[in-house]
C-alpha cells in the first residue's frame, strides 16, 4: 500500500521541537484556488472501501453489524470535503492511496499519511485521540493514534480554516465563505489532557464529537447487579434489601448478607464473560437513601458523619462490599475494576477500609453548592469538594469527575459558566482527576457558550480561554461582538461573585440584581441594533428572550410574594409562552426539564394561588414574607408551649420566607426542627364563611396551629402546595396568631429548608368547597418522629 514520506529534513526531532513553536502563519498548502478544487482527500484502500451489509432473509438488513474501524477516517473525509464545499464552493474528491491525484495536492487521512506520524505522537503521549497534522507544499498529512484521533484532526483542519461549532446544528455553526482556501505550513502534535471527556445528557453527538469530546466512558451507574429484577429478588428473598425500622423494605440492599455478595459476585462474573471487552463495571448504592440499619450492616461502617448529607456515612459498608466482590472475581478476572459514584452520604472517603486499587470512584457531590468552581474563595463548601478528592487520590490510583455543570432543578434561566469552568478544568488537572463524564443538560440559550469552553478545556486544560471567549463573540455575533461580551460577562461574573450558595433558582433574583439586569437589557438592545437582522439577528435574539424569561421569572416570584397572583400567573405564562418557543426552534434551545423542575418547585404555588383567588373565591388575609423564627434542635418547643398564642419565651428572630433561603440568612444546611409565628388579623365581614389557610410550599413537613389550636399536618410533598381547614380556629374581627413548626431532615436537591412560598388565609365561592389535598390526620408530634 502506497504511504507518504517525510522529506528527510522532517526527523522525528525537529517535529516534536516544532509543535513547541508557534507554526508559519504563510500558506503553504492551496487546496482550492478561486472556487476549482487543487487537492484531493485520500484514504487507505481499506478505509475507502465501504462496508459490506450481508442481508438476511427477506432482504432486510442485518440489525448489528461489527464494529467498522474505519468508520471515522471515512466519517473525517466526509466532514473535510462538505466543509470545504460550503466554504468554497469546491468539492475535493474522495479518492484510494492507489487512485491517481491528477496533479492535486494529497491530504492523507488516516492509514493513507506516513506511518512514522505513530511514533511522531507517541513521544508526546500515547492517548488513542492524540493526532498529527503535518503540512508542507506538498500535501498534508493527518493521523491519529486511532481512527477516533484522524477524525479529531481533521476538526483541528477545519478549525484553522475558521470553521466553529459553537451550537448544535447550523444555528451554531460557523462556516466562513472564500473562494480559496489554504492551510499554513506545519507539524502539529496534539494530545488531550484527559483521557475521559464527557458532558453527559447534552444530548448531541455529532456537536460532541467536533468538540473532540470521547475516550473512555466512565460507567459508574446506581445500583448493584444480582441477575434479576428487584421486585422478583424482593418477593423471594425480603432478607435481601434494606431492614429499616424492623421492616424490610426494597430500597438499597443488605450488604452483610453472605448470599447478597455470592449473588453480585456471581453478576459481576458474568457481566465481564459477556463483555469481555470491558475493563471496568459501574456498581453503587441505589439512588436515594433507605440504607439498612441491621446491626451488621451498621458494624460495616467506619464511624464517620456526613456533615451536608446529615448521616453517618456510608463509604465504608460499600467499600467493603465492592473489595469483597473484587476479591470473588479474581480467580477469572484479576485486572477487572468497579466504577462507582461517590455520591450522596457515600462521597466521604472511607475510614477504617482500605479500597482495592480497582476501586475507581467518581466524584459527584451533588449535595455541595452548584453555583460556584472548585477554586472560588467565596465558597468554602468547595474546598471541602477538592479535600474529597484528595484524599480519594491518595487511596486509589484513578478519580474521575462526576459533577454538575448545570444549575440542578433549574427551570431553563441564564446561567452562565464560564469563570467556574475556567477554574474547574485545570484545577481537576492539578488535583489528578483522571477524566470527566459531567452532567451538563441539553441547553443553550441560557448557557452559550459554556459548553464549548468546557469541551475545549477538557482537551487541552491550558486554553486560554479569554481568547477562546473573544473568538466566539467574533465569530458567532459578528458586528455586535462587544455588547454581547459585555452581557456575558456581566452574568457569568453576577453567579461567580454572588454569596449565596442554594441550589436551583431561589436566590437567582438576588444574584441577578434588577440594576444587574437592566444593565444586560442594555447590551442586549444595543446588539441587537448592531445585529439588526439575519443569522446574527437570531442569535442575538436568543439572548434577549433567555433574559426576558428571567425577567418574567423574577416578576412572578415578586408578585406571588406580595400575593398579586394575577400578576404572577401572567408572569408564568409569559415563561410558558418563552419555552414553548425555544422547544421549538431547531436545536431546541432549552432543556426539556425546564418545565418539571419548574412546576416542581415554582409554578404550583402561582396557579393555585391564582385559583384560590378567582372564581368567585376570596382571599381573606395575606401572611407578611418576614416571620418571627426560633429553631428547636432538641425537638422540645411542642411541650414547651411554643404553638400558644401568647406571646412565649426564647430568642425569636425575623427570618424572610418567599423572598430568601435558609442558606442566605445563616441556617445553611440546618437539619431540625424550625418555629415560626405571625399574627394577621381576619376581617369581620368574613364571619360565618369557610376558611382555609393555604401555603405555597413547605420543604419538608409542617404543623400548623391557628390561634393555639392545632388544625393539621402538611402532606410530605415537598414545595407542592397545601391547605388546612381553619374554620374553626379564626376569630374574625380580630388578631390571629398562626404558628407553624416545620420538619427539615434531608438534604434535597436545591439545600432548602423550612416555609418556601407565600401564606394566606382565603374563603372559597358560595358553594364550593375546598380542595383538601393529602393533608395528614392530625396528630399531637410528626408521625415520623
Amino acid at each position: 500500500m502506497p504511504t507518504t514520506s517525510l522529506p528527510p529534513a522532517w526527523t522525528i526531532a525537529s517535529l516534536i521541537a516544532a509543535t513547541l513553536l508557534p507554526p508559519s502563519s504563510c500558506p503553504a498548502l492551496t487546496l482550492v484556488e478561486n472556487g476549482r478544487p487543487r487537492a484531493a482527500i485520500v484514504l487507505s484502500e481499506q478505509a475507502a472501501r465501504a462496508p459490506a451489509e450481508a442481508p438476511t432473509k427477506g432482504g432486510r438488513r442485518r440489525r448489528r453489524q461489527p464494529a467498522d474501524p474505519f468508520a471515522n477516517e471515512r466519517l473525517a473525509a466526509r466532514e473535510i470535503q462538505e466543509h470545504v464545499r460550503k466554504m468554497s464552493g469546491a468539492t475535493l474528491e474522495i479518492i484510494s492511496a492507489g487512485d491517481d491525484l491528477e496533479g492535486r495536492k494529497p491530504i492523507r487521512l488516516g492509514g493513507a499519511a506516513d506511518v512514522g506520524l505513530v511514533d511522531l505522537i507517541r513521544q508526546k503521549g500515547k492517548d488513542p485521540a492524540s493526532f498529527a497534522l503535518v503540512v508542507d507544499a506538498n500535501g498534508a498529512s493527518v493521523r491519529g493514534l486511532s481512527a477516533e484521533g484522524t477524525l479529531f484532526a481533521a476538526y483541528e483542519l477545519l478549525e484553522q480554516f475558521g470553521v466553529r461549532w459553537f451550537v448544535p446544528g447550523e444555528f451554531g455553526t460557523v462556516i466562513p465563505k472564500t473562494a480559496t482556501v489554504a492551510l499554513r505550513e506545519q507539524r502539529t502534535v496534539q494530545v488531550p489532557s484527559f483521557p475521559a471527556r464527557h458532558l453527559q445528557a447534552v444530548r448531541a453527538d455529532q456537536w460532541c464529537r467536533r468538540q473532540r469530546l470521547g475516550g473512555l466512558h466512565f460507567p459508574a451507574s446506581h445500583g448493584v447487579h444480582l441477575g434479576e429484577k428487584t421486585d422478583k429478588l424482593f418477593r423471594e428473598h425480603p432478607e435481601w434489601f434494606s431492614l429499616i425500622d424492623g421492616e424490610r423494605k426494597a430500597r438499597q440492599l443488605c450488604l452483610s448478607n453472605p448470599q447478597v455478595l455470592q449473588r453480585a459476585i456471581g453478576a459481576t462474573k458474568d457481566y465481564f464473560r459477556k463483555n469481555p471487552q470491558t475493563d471496568i463495571m459501574g456498581i453503587g448504592a441505589n439512588d436515594g437513601r433507605g440504607f439498612c440499619e441491621c446491626e451488621k450492616c451498621k458494624a460495616l461502617d467506619g464511624g464517620d458523619f456526613d456533615p451536608f448529607g446529615n448521616s453517618p456515612s456510608m463509604t465504608d459498608r460499600y467499600v467493603w462490599f465492592f473489595n469483597k466482590i473484587l476479591e470473588g472475581i479474581s480467580d477469572q478476572f484479576p485486572a477487572k475494576r468497579l466504577g462507582f459514584y461517590a455520591y450522596s452520604v457515600y462521597n466521604r472517603p472511607p475510614v477504617k477500609v482500605k479500597p482495592n486499587p480497582r476501586i475507581v470512584p467518581a466524584v459527584a457531590l451533588i449535595t455541595l453548592c452548584r453555583l460556584h468552581g472548585m477554586n472560588n474563595p467565596i465558597c468554602p463548601e468547595k474546598s471541602y469538594e477538592k479535600w474529597i478528592i484528595r484524599s480519594w487520590g491518595k487511596l486509589v490510583p484513578e478519580v474521575y469527575y462526576r459533577g454538575y455543570w448545570f444549575n440542578l432543578a433549574d427551570p431553563g434561566l441564564p446561567f452562565f459558566m464560564i469563570r467556574r469552568i475556567a477554574r474547574d478544568v485545570p484545577e481537576g488537572k492539578r488535583l489528578g482527576i483522571a477524566g470527566w463524564r459531567v452532567e451538563s443538560l441539553y441547553e443553550w440559550a441560557g448557557s452559550t457558550p459554556s459548553r464549548y469552553l468546557a469541551a475545549r478545556l477538557m482537551w487541552d486544560h491550558r486554553a486560554d480561554v479569554d481568547a477562546l471567549m473573544a473568538d466566539f463573540c467574533k465569530r458567532f455575533f459578528g458586528p455586535a461582538a462587544k455588547p454581547m461580551r459585555r452581557y456575558i460577562d456581566l452574568m457569568d461574573a453576577a453567579v461567580h461573585e454572588a454569596d449565596y450558595h442554594t441550589g436551583s433558582s431561589w436566590d437567582l433574583p438576588r444574584v441577578y440584581s434588577p440594576r444587574l439586569r437592566a444593565e444586560a437589557r442594555k447590551a442586549l438592545t444595543e446588539a441587537a441594533r448592531l445585529a439588526p437582522e439575519g443569522l446574527y439577528a437570531r442569535r442575538v435574539a436568543m439572548y434577549r428572550k433567555s433574559l426576558d424569561y428571567l425577567d418574567a421569572f423574577v416578576r412572578m416570584l415578586a408578585t406571588r410574594a406580595g400575593h398579586d397572583y394575577a400578576a404572577s400567573f401572567k408572569a408564568l405564562g409569559r415563561m410558558n409562552a418563552i419555552r414553548e418557543e425555544f422547544w421549538a426552534h431547531d436545536p431546541p434551545l432549552m432543556n426539556r426539564h425546564a418545565k418539571s423542575y419548574l412546576q416542581r418547585f415554582f409554578s404550583g404555588a402561582t396557579e393555585q394561588g391564582y385559583e384560590r383567588t378567582t372564581g368567585g373565591n376570596e382571599r381573606v388575609a395575606w401572611l407578611k414574607d418576614e416571620w418571627r423564627f426560633l429553631i428547636d434542635p432538641q425537638q422540645v418547643g411542642e411541650d414547651l408551649g411554643w404553638w400558644r398564642p401568647q406571646t412565649v419565651g426564647g430568642s425569636w428572630q425575623t427570618i424572610r420566607t418567599t423572598t430568601s433561603t435558609w442558606s442566605s440568612q445563616g441556617l445553611r444546611y440546618y437539619k431540625g426542627l424550625a418555629w415560626y409565628r405571625q399574627t394577621v388579623t381576619i376581617p369581620q365581614r368574613f364571619k360565618g364563611r369557610r376558611i382555609f389557610l393555604w401555603f405555597g410550599a413547605i420543604d419538608e413537613l409542617a404543623k400548623v396551629w391557628v390561634n393555639g389550636r392545632a388544625v393539621g399536618i402538611s402532606p410530605r410533598i415537598t414545595f407542592k402546595p397545601f391547605e388546612l381547614d381553619a374554620t374553626e380556629a379564626v376569630r374574625p374581627g380580630g388578631p390571629n396568631v398562626v404558628v407553624v413548626c416545620v420538619r427539615n431532615e434531608q438534604l434535597n436537591e436545591i439545600g432548602t429548608g423550612g416555609i418556601m412560598g407565600p401564606v394566606m388565609f382565603y374563603a372559597p365561592a358560595a358553594g364550593k368547597d375546598a380542595k383538601l389535598e393529602n393533608v395528614r390526620p392530625l396528630g399531637k408530634t410528626f408521625p415520623e418522629y
